[in-house]
Order: C-alpha cells, then sequence, then structure tokens
C-alpha cells in the first residue's frame, strides 16, 4: 500500500473515532405557529461525548441570533439522563437553526419556570403550575379527615385551579402565607388567589364514568410518585383505588404533564377495568350555570367561560376528535354537579389522552371568551400539526 494513502487511512480513522457520536446541530420547524414550543430531543441525538462531569455545561443556542435557550434534562428510572428539552419560539414554516455548546460554567435554572409537589403540611394535596397557571388536587389524608370528622379535610378527585397572574412560581409562597397566618391564598393581594371551588365537581378535567343519569368518579388520590420538575416540564403520577358500577371496577393511573407556556395540562389516563371499558368521561364544572359554554367536537375543543369573584375565568379541555364517543351539557340544580361531559374512547393500551386547563382575565393575557375560544382551537390546531426534527 501507498505510504501516502495508509497515512490517510490512519488519520482518517483517528478523526472518525474522535467525532461526536451524533450530529450537534438541528432544524426545528413547524407548520403552525408556536408563541413557545418544547421540543424533545433523544439522547442519542445530542450526544457530543462529553465526560459526564459536563454535561451540566451543556447548552443550546439559536444559530440565526446567538441566543442561548432553556433546556431540561429528562431521567429515566434509574436517573440517567434520557431526553433533552428545548424552550423555542416557532414561526410558521419558519426553519430554527439550533446547536448544542459546551459552556465554561454550569446551567442555573431560571426564575420561571414548572414546579409541582406533595403537599404534606396542608393534609397532603399535589400541586402543579408554569408560568400562566396552577392547579392542585387532594390526597388520602384530606379524604380520611373528612370520614373521621377532622378539619381541613377535602373530598374530592376533581382538578382544583389557583388564579395566578404572575410568571414566577407561587405554589410554596401561598401556602406558606396561609399555614402560618400572615395571609390567605383566598384572597388577591397582587399575585392571584384561589378563587375556583372544585367540591366533589369534576373541576378541570377530572375524570370518572358516566352511567345512565350519574356521574360516578375514584375518591381522592392514594399514591403519588414525582417524575420530573424544572424549567421546562413538571411531570408526575396520581394513583387512584378503584372504584365500581354495577359490579365493574375502573382502576385510573394519571400521567401528568405541564410545560412552560401552556394553559392546558396534559393527562394520560391508563384504565385497569374489571371489563373492557366503552369510554372514559371527563369534565369541566359550570358551576351555577352562569357562564356561556361552547365546543367544536370536530375540532376536538371544549370550553366555559363564566363569571367568579368579580372577575372570569375560562376553563376547557382538547382532545383527539377521533376519540370522542359523545359530550353532553349537563345542567343540574344540585351543587357541584352541573359539567360539560366527554366520553373519550380508549385506546389499544386502555389509555386516554387530553389537555384540559383554564385562563384567567386578571392575568392580562386572555380576557374574553371570544380570544379563550382562539386559544382552544389553536393548540387543537397545534396538536395536529407535529413539531420536526432534523439532525445536520
Amino acid at each position: 500500500m501507498n505510504f501516502h494513502v495508509f497515512r490517510f487511512l490512519i488519520l482518517f480513522l483517528i478523526f472518525t473515532a474522535c467525532e461526536p457520536a451524533a450530529p450537534s446541530y438541528f432544524v426545528v420547524v413547524s407548520g403552525v405557529d408556536h408563541e413557545y414550543a418544547i421540543v424533545n430531543l433523544p439522547l442519542e441525538s445530542v450526544n457530543m461525548g462529553l465526560d459526564d462531569q459536563k454535561w451540566d455545561h451543556l447548552r443550546i443556542r439559536n444559530r440565526s441570533n446567538g441566543t442561548l435557550l432553556d433546556h431540561q434534562w429528562l431521567m429515566d428510572d434509574q436517573g440517567n439522563r434520557e431526553n433533552l428539552l428545548v424552550g423555542v419560539k416557532l414561526e410558521k414554516d419558519e426553519e430554527v437553526h439550533l446547536e448544542i455548546v459546551e459552556a465554561a460554567g454550569p446551567y442555573s435554572s431560571p426564575d420561571v419556570r414548572t414546579f409541582s409537589r406533595f403537599v404534606p403540611e396542608r393534609t397532603d394535596d399535589y400541586t402543579w403550575e408554569n408560568d400562566k397557571v396552577a392547579f392542585r388536587t387532594y390526597g388520602p389524608d384530606a379524604l380520611r379527615r373528612i370520614k373521621e370528622g377532622e378539619p381541613g379535610g377535602t373530598f374530592s378527585s376533581g382538578i382544583d385551579a389557583w388564579h395566578k397572574k404572575v410568571p414566577y412560581p407561587i405554589i410554596d409562597k401561598w401556602y406558606e402565607k396561609e399555614l402560618s397566618g400572615a395571609g390567605s391564598y383566598h384572597k388577591d393581594t397582587g399575585e392571584g388567589a384561589d378563587f375556583y371551588h372544585v367540591g366533589i365537581s369534576r373541576g378541570i378535567g377530572g375524570t370518572g364514568f358516566w352511567d345512565g343519569d350519574t356521574l360516578y368518579a375514584a375518591d381522592n388520590f392514594v399514591n403519588y410518585r414525582t417524575l420530573a420538575e424544572g424549567p421546562l416540564r413538571t411531570v408526575f403520577e396520581l394513583d387512584y383505588a378503584p372504584y365500581t358500577i354495577d359490579g365493574m371496577s375502573i382502576k385510573e393511573t394519571k400521567h401528568i404533564k405541564l410545560d412552560l407556556g401552556s394553559h392546558l395540562t396534559k393527562y394520560e389516563i391508563k384504565i385497569d377495568s374489571s371489563e373492557p371499558l366503552p369510554y372514559l368521561t371527563v369534565g369541566l364544572t359550570m358551576h351555577e350555570n352562569e357562564g356561556q359554554a361552547f365546543w367544536d367536537e370536530q375540532k376536538g375543543f371544549f370550553g366555559y367561560w363564566e363569571p367568579m369573584q368579580g372577575t372570569f375565568i375560562g376553563t376547557g379541555m382538547v382532545v383527539d376528535p377521533s376519540k370522542i364517543e359523545s359530550h353532553r351539557k349537563h345542567e343540574s340544580p344540585h351543587r357541584d354537579q352541573s359539567h360539560i361531559l366527554v366520553n373519550l374512547i380508549p385506546d389499544s393500551e386502555n389509555t386516554v389522552v387530553f389537555f384540559a386547563g383554564f385562563a384567567w382575565d386578571q392575568a392580562g393575557e386572555i380576557v374574553n371568551q371570544k380570544e379563550w375560544e382562539t386559544y382552544l382551537q389553536g393548540f387543537s390546531n397545534r396538536l395536529n400539526s407535529p413539531i420536526h426534527v432534523r439532525y445536520k
């Protein structure tokens, strides 16, 4: 073999062995506008061959303007990095060119972020929030207190709303204020308040089973698991004890995600039933029936706009239209019984998936029913136009 050819082959092999295992440059494009989108990148697509100590020094840079974007690692069950989330603004059909770079120092989580946690200091709520909205639901000790006549109990598997109008996290701050006696989270002192009544209703996206003229539902959750909590996404799971309808047992496990920038939480509900379940029912409470209900079943969105404490709140859900079995507007004279009810068909894995959430007019972003309907329709359009990533 010619010496120069041999030398070239050796250098080529050395160079190839030192290259990153996968590209560090990629292009993101969407067929619709996204004011803020969370892009998911599997580990193998961003592996730069960094030492373990340097993974925290990774950054995502927009090549067109040099800005560094917020990111978050999602871990697997063993605590190993599995997916990288990146937050980016996308305009319709515009290509956004991003690259992975190494910085001198570790990444610091921004002040505006997602957050969730179990709250044992106030019985046992589970709460979650982002820069737009905050939610909570209730655990077994809250139910025990109701059954045993102790104060501070709550009997509900519905989803409660906290009206926040600031982008930074308020969960810890509001609980501390309430429990210390320094104030009440039921009074707005500038950041918002807990005006929403959930009771035994489904609240904003609580689930159950509509049978005949009755909505059956699980009691409070019995177990929780916090899976991710960070700047771009919080993820957790809630287990519920089985409930029975005419001898049929239904057990739900809820896998719940909330992304930064979204008014809607994503629910993936795994169903374990004693016989095949034709549908699972999702509810949006209408309280005293003083608001305006609207929907477009063909596009898969349902909404309600109602007065509350001298303000207005819009609640809603979005789902794949092909999964809708039926829906109804159920008005009742009884407290916590009026709902928009949507029956969803489980998939082959016996799972139903939907998004549910709210907007408060005092937050200043969505201030009337028309804007809320536009938001839900736009959310539906984005679900039907997936984001595409090309690796260079």
